[in-house]
């Protein structure tokens, strides 16, 4: 009796040990999802700043090559 008492004991112990890891493993794969999601809308936001900065230069030089100098 003593010994069954022990063994469920040790599997109540393990079960929960495993709940915990669970948790742990989702509460991981939360935190990267969002960093690659920060990371995508980061380099996103980047490539579209780039752009506008590189459509804004453009302009600018046609704009002046356009002007008039005389």
């Amino acid at each position: 009796m003593k010994r069954q008492k022990e063994k469920l004991e040790t599997m109540k112990r393990e079960e929960a040990e495993e709940k915990e890891r669970a948790k742990e493993a989702a509460r991981e794969r939360v935190l990267l999802d969002f960093e690659k999601g920060q990371l995508g809308l980061v380099a996103s936001s980047t490539s579209v700043t780039t752009s506008a900065t590189s459509d804004a230069n453009s302009n600018e030089c046609e704009s002046f090559e356009t002007m008039d100098l005389s």
